[in-house]
């Protein structure tokens, strides 16, 4: 495979996208939909993807008209230069809280599960260290990475759902009506803030080559997204029970460590935890790539390499002021920032593109 003043092609792009959607789907997904929808809460997903689809045509339409244009350039384009550079400045701040924020969570997480009398800091330094050093050689090196370790991380997230079918009861997922319509539609919003980084990574992604692809191996990726989401959040339902993923903090860690293997492997919340430290790097790197492009189109650089380690350590200290515990990031989450997430990355480009169509631009 050939590589392109260092760019990537748009299907390792869609593969950072899925890693990146593992590791906040798996906390904020069964009990976003648990909450919403109850025992329905796993049809949701299949909402998510019906209202996913015009999203693909219009980044489609976006990459037909502008080829390999940013979405910086696209604003400026439609919505004029100041007007661009006002929401490319709420884009920044956004994706910077955005940030800090998932690496509080991955902390978090990891003082949860397997070392709680480990150091916050240490842990988002090391982080932030390695995801500089890494993006500081090239987002290809990024894109190869994921591209070997996603296949393993596919297969230990469907080895988890299959050998959690013992545990599986079919009741938890009944009664289905007509009823559950409406919090089903709540529900979907909990996915589509997640979902929405695959436009955000299309739209700012100046290293991605091939855009006009988009139409054919985006809709296939959101096919098999929306398969494993519905059979995550099952699997979750089936085993606990809505009314108790309602209160758990991470359903699915219960879940796992459930299994048993043959009686022979047993406790295997290890290895998962590992999983999430490696999709939560791949998370924080691709959002301070896409970062890197933002600052690139509103400071006019050349290149963001010698900024990048600043801009990490930024974002080591902003993760710490943030929230104080685990229960101001959850209720942060659920109260606020998912909405704001479809705002951003499903609201804002919509909009961008009913007024290029009104201008005839697009």
């Amino acid at each position: 495979m050939t590589y392109s003043q260092g760019k990537i092609s748009l299907r390792q792009a869609l593969l950072l996208v899925m890693s990146s959607i593992y590791s906040p789907a798996v906390r904020l997904f069964p009990n976003f939909t648990a909450t919403h929808a109850k025992q329905a809460g796993w049809l949701a997903p299949v909402v998510s993807f019906i209202v996913f689809i015009p999203v693909i045509y219009m980044l489609y339409a976006f990459a037909k008209k502008y080829k390999d244009e940013s979405f910086i350039g696209i604003m400026d384009d439609i919505c004029g230069r100041i007007p661009g550079k006002i929401i490319l400045f709420f884009y920044i701040i956004w994706l910077a809280i955005l940030t800090a924020l998932y690496l509080r969570y991955y902390s978090e997480r990891l003082l949860t599960t397997i070392l709680p009398h480990a150091s916050n800091f240490l842990f988002i330094l090391i982080m932030t260290a390695t995801v500089a050093v890494t993006l500081r050689k090239s987002v290809v090196v990024l894109a190869r990475m994921n591209e070997i370790l996603f296949p393993f991380l596919l297969l230990v997230y469907i080895g988890c759902i299959i050998f959690s079918l013992p545990e599986f009861r079919f009741k938890f997922l009944l009664p289905i009506s007509r009823l559950d319509i409406v919090p089903m539609l709540g529900a979907n919003f909990g996915i589509l803030g997640i979902w929405g980084y695959l436009p955000l990574i299309f739209l700012f992604g100046e290293n991605i080559k091939n855009k006009r692809q988009i139409k054919k191996q985006g809709i296939q990726a959101m096919v098999f997204t929306a398969i494993m989401s519905v059979l995550f959040i099952a699997v979750c339902i089936g085993v606990l029970d809505s009314s108790l993923i309602e209160i758990l903090p991470i359903p699915f860690f219960v879940v796992v460590r459930q299994i048993s293997l043959f009686d022979t492997i047993e406790r295997i919340e290890s290895l998962i935890v590992s999983l999430w430290v490696v999709t939560d790097f791949v998370l924080v790197a691709m959002f301070i790539t896409i970062a890197m492009d933002m600052l690139k189109g509103m400071f006019k650089l050349s290149d963001t390499k010698h900024i990048i380690s600043i801009y990490s350590l930024i974002m080591l200290f902003l993760s710490l002021i943030l929230c104080k515990s685990l229960f101001e990031l959850e209720s942060f989450s659920g109260l606020f920032y998912i909405y704001v997430n479809v705002v951003f990355t499903l609201a804002i480009p919509a909009f961008v593109f009913i007024i290029g169509k009104i201008r005839k631009k697009v």
